[in-house]
């Protein structure tokens, strides 16, 4: 289809298409065909555009970065000051902690110190009782048993003037052994002083001996079994004694202590010693009866 076109000069009518108006013959402007939209600058105007959009892009990731890394560091800041504030929080818990230690160590202490003397103090009251027990149980046998002196007396006492005996080369000194008591003596003496144990009858043997130079020869004229205790110048309680027989070449031990009048009445002591001089005894008796005879009596 044709177009109509008016006339620029004269306004009439022209066929679209022609150059001139049939009117007044005035070139008629030809309209331009619409032309496809060129690529070409709009590549180029959108290849112009990329740099400065990556720059904007640079920019807003190193925005994005800034504020993200503010962000850290403000919260890298608030971390430190929150863990500075514990930090000082458990130092101050710490040190309460190392002052409740070390006083429960000084009360520690002080509980084993005031341990240590109870211990101490429980040790001597244990010892204490030892001690009293064992008076008691000395006591309990006093009582049952009880120890008597019968011939002179025991410390600074036995050492006295009022407590000195004279003693003689050819004599003795002759004492009952009490029936049912053991005999135990002790002495000091200047001289060696002996014992011999000798029942009734054998001190008549011994006292009717013709050989009468002292008590070792006189003993020769005894019968059977004696007990002798050696001659020394110091004798104590616990002596030893020994069974002899006149002749034999030595004794045997027997016991410590005479034990045979326990349970009979028929035995004398006999002191001797083959030297003037002086003697300071110490003798004891302790109550001690047998249940049956004994020694001469069984």
């Amino acid at each position: 289809m044709s177009e109509t076109t008016f006339c620029q000069n004269c306004g009439s009518q022209s066929i679209s298409g022609t150059a001139f108006c049939s009117n007044c013959g005035r070139a008629i402007p030809q309209p331009q065909l619409q032309s496809a939209p060129k690529i070409g600058p709009t590549l180029s105007a959108q290849s112009r555009s990329f740099p400065t959009l990556r720059k904007n892009r640079n920019l807003i990731i190193l925005l994005i970065a800034i504020l993200v890394l503010t962000g850290a560091l403000v919260q890298s800041y608030t971390q430190n000051a929150v863990l500075q504030s514990q930090n000082a929080n458990l130092q101050s818990r710490l040190t309460l902690l190392q002052n409740e230690a070390n006083y429960y160590y000084a009360q520690s202490q002080t509980y084993q110190n005031q341990d240590g003397q109870m211990i101490s103090q429980v040790l001597s009251l244990q010892a204490q009782n030892t001690y009293l027990s064992t008076q008691v149980q000395q006591l309990n046998l006093q009582t049952a048993r009880p120890t008597l002196t019968e011939w002179g007396c025991s410390g600074s006492c036995q050492m006295s003037g009022g407590n000195t005996w004279p003693m003689d080369s050819a004599g003795a000194r002759i004492g009952g052994v009490p029936d049912t008591f053991t005999y135990s003596p002790a002495y000091q003496a200047t001289v060696s002083v002996g014992i011999f144990y000798l029942t009734l009858d054998q001190y008549v043997q011994f006292a009717n001996c013709s050989n009468n130079a002292n008590a070792p020869a006189r003993i020769s004229c005894v019968t059977g079994t004696y007990y002798d205790v050696p001659q020394t110048t110091y004798l104590v309680h616990f002596s030893s004694v020994y069974a002899c027989t006149p002749g034999a070449a030595s004794c045997q031990f027997f016991s410590y202590d005479f034990h045979l009048a326990e349970g009979c009445a028929s035995y004398l002591a006999v002191f001797f010693s083959t030297q003037a001089g002086t003697i300071n005894p110490d003798q004891s008796i302790t109550y001690n009866p047998a249940s049956a005879g004994t020694g001469a009596c069984s």
